[in-house]
């Protein structure tokens, strides 16, 4: 997002940014990651603190967004449903491109609990014992990069579809490949998401406490 000062900041944790940015990175900005306090003198309690304010922000922010897309999905569907009419689109391209709406909103829950699972994550107390603290290090980086990834193609996929027929006057057949892409694409993040979880994270662990549900796949052609 941009003031009208001209200065770039987040739109989650309202922090000022660069300029260059991607659908998955935003330059001199990375708000997702939790970095550990270096000041030493700051009291635990306080320390922690932060670090749950940290998570919960970003997992209430995604919250918000899920919100506004639900409430935004039969505009999106009916958006869609023209855009197939136009085309002469077929029952299975139009059922495809609903199942892109469905994506988004899984998609969005799950990033929204990530964070969650996040906090807990890079608080060391399910696995404290059990995993040494390099490997926690490398945990955390990994699920992280795996986050932010996933998180970029969410924010693309949810641009993608809402946008109005006005504003894809002249790229109809384009919008609708470009859709369905993103949405194979970020069902495809989701599902490494959940692998990475049960498979590296949890899997490291003998007696695990936590688990999660299992991945189910949306109905998206190839």
């Amino acid at each position: 997002m941009t003031c009208r000062c001209g200065q770039h900041f987040c739109w989650l944790c309202g922090s000022a940014t660069g300029f260059d940015h991607t659908y998955h990175t935003i330059s001199n900005h990375e708000c997702g990651r939790w970095k550990k306090e270096l000041d030493k003198s700051i009291d635990t309690a306080a320390s922690n603190h932060k670090r749950y304010i940290h998570y919960f922000s970003r997992w209430n922010g995604h919250r918000d967004s899920l919100k506004k897309e639900e409430a935004n999905k039969d505009m999106m569907i009916r958006t869609l449903k023209a855009i197939c009419d136009d085309l002469s689109g077929n029952d299975y391209e139009y059922n495809s491109l609903i199942a892109a709406v469905s994506v988004l909103l899984s998609a969005r829950k799950v990033l929204s609990n990530s964070y969650a699972f996040a906090y807990f994550l890079s608080g060391n107390d399910w696995y404290a014992g059990e995993v040494n603290p390099d490997q926690t290090s490398l945990n955390q980086a990994l699920f992280e990069d795996m986050q932010q990834q996933f998180e970029g193609e969410i924010e693309r996929l949810s641009k993608l579809l809402s946008m109005t027929e006005m504003e894809l006057e002249d790229v109809k057949k384009k919008h609708l490949a470009d859709v369905l892409t993103c949405a194979r694409t970020t069902m495809k993040r989701m599902q490494n998401f959940y692998d990475a979880i049960n498979s590296g994270l949890l899997g490291q662990l003998e007696q695990s406490v936590v688990s999660i549900a299992d991945f189910m796949p949306h109905n998206l052609p190839i």
